[in-house]
């Protein structure tokens, strides 16, 4: 009767103690960040007209210079785009935090052509 009572004793303490530990909880989903078109976040640009991209993270680090953008699933060099073509077009940023590729949001813009005013 003596070894039950034990067996029940080193099974219950096994359990509370691996039990007790806390575990960080780790996202399924893969890291993203905001993305910003120009700093004043303009939605449309000038045929030509050079548009900036940049990346914050969620702790504030601009991380613009180690990050690859593409506009319309298409690398651009730098972090700068124009274009000759009007039109809607969709960016998003792609950079390495500690070793994890992370994708930002996917951002909308358009290029326009200037309208005059006739007097």
């Amino acid at each position: 009767m003596k070894i039950p009572k034990i067996l029940f004793v080193i099974v219950a303490i096994a359990t509370i103690v691996s039990c007790s530990k806390t575990e960080d909880n780790v996202s399924l989903e893969p890291p993203t960040a905001e993305i910003n078109v120009d700093k004043l976040v303009r939605k449309a640009s000038l045929r030509n007209q050079i548009i900036p991209f940049s990346i914050i993270t969620e702790e504030g680090e601009d991380v613009t210079e180690m990050a690859t953008f593409y506009v319309d699933d298409v690398a651009v060099e730098g972090n700068t785009f124009s274009s000759e073509t009007i039109g809607d077009f969709e960016v998003y940023g792609v950079y390495l935090d500690n070793g994890v590729e992370t994708t930002t949001n996917v951002e909308s813009f358009s290029v326009i052509i200037a309208k005059r005013k006739l007097l």
